[in-house]
């Protein structure tokens, strides 16, 4: 066991012994959850927005899509 584990180890005995049936853990869990889906979601936009951008920019390089063209996305 490492430094990193025993802390963890440490750690996890002290939420135990603390916060047993402590009424507002889930909803701070629930809250850690959506806040992570939400910048699950907002990576997931940009790259997808990043990509759209870079296939429009080397299809126009190639003179692929004229100006009166739009891409279907």
């Amino acid at each position: 066991m490492n430094g990193l584990d025993r802390i963890q180890a440490q750690f996890n005995h002290l939420a135990d012994t603390y916060f047993k049936d402590f009424d507002f853990d889930l909803g701070e869990r629930e809250l850690g959850l959506v806040l992570s889906l939400d910048h699950d979601l907002d990576v997931y936009a940009s790259s997808m927005g990043l990509t759209k951008t870079a296939v429009e920019a080397i299809l126009i390089d190639e003179g692929g899509v004229s100006s009166g063209i739009y891409l279907l996305y």
